[in-house]
């Protein structure tokens, strides 16, 4: 399910589109981390966090994904509805650009490339990002936490697939990713419905929680 929906600060009017499958500031603390960003500076925090996400996602998960995720009838299920979902709600104009926060392999980037977007790949883990880079050689890419994350220019397009279930403080991740969007600008989710279907793949898979609609607005 989806829906777009405005965003409270009336100057900006960005909106969301959030879909739920079954299946802050840079210097505030980090959800991650049990530390204050500026607490032993901003170097050090990535390097922890990197080292934190690389044992999290080792190397042979990101191969196993790749290995399947062009072919794979879930994987091509999803791309096809973020496309559709871009599509709708995204930009039909203008300079087109698309951040995707915790980006993985790329293979969303390599479908939003084909759409004409210019794509940026936001991710902490360096693993993901040699993927990716082989996936979508076109895309920016940046090994960095979105909490330490600026740009001079905001973006048309920012999106979390999968990626917001798994913050200790989801408010602050969905505050940062509102700060990165241009004026007018799109925030497209993906998160996991239902606390009532908690299992113990959402443990393994390190979920914080899942979610109802009314969550989310």
């Amino acid at each position: 399910v989806y829906f777009p929906f405005s965003k409270d600060d009336r100057r900006k009017q960005n909106r969301s589109v959030v879909v739920s499958p079954h299946g802050g500031s840079s210097d505030g603390p980090h959800p991650s981390l049990p530390f204050h960003a500026g607490q032993y500076g901003r170097d050090c925090e990535e390097k922890i966090l990197g080292i934190i996400m690389s044992a999290t996602y080792s190397l042979s998960h990101y191969q196993a994904v790749s290995d399947v995720e062009s072919d794979h009838f879930w994987f091509r299920a999803r791309t096809a509805m973020i496309i559709l979902l871009v599509n709708t709600f995204g930009p039909k104009n203008g300079r087109r650009t698309f951040l995707e926060v915790g980006c993985g392999t790329g293979i969303v980037l390599v479908a939003m490339r084909k759409l004409g977007f210019r794509v940026t790949g936001l991710d902490v883990n360096q693993a993901a990002l040699r993927y990716a880079r082989v996936s979508c050689p076109s895309a920016q890419l940046v090994r960095q936490s979105l909490y330490s994350f600026s740009r001079s220019r905001r973006f048309q397009v920012v999106v979390a697939f999968d990626v917001l279930e798994h913050q200790a403080q989801d408010v602050l991740f969905l505050k940062r990713c509102y700060d990165l969007l241009e004026e007018g600008g799109t925030l497209f989710l993906t998160v996991p419905a239902g606390m009532w279907l908690w299992s113990n793949l959402d443990d393994l898979s390190g979920h914080k929680r899942r979610y109802e609609m009314v969550d989310l607005r």
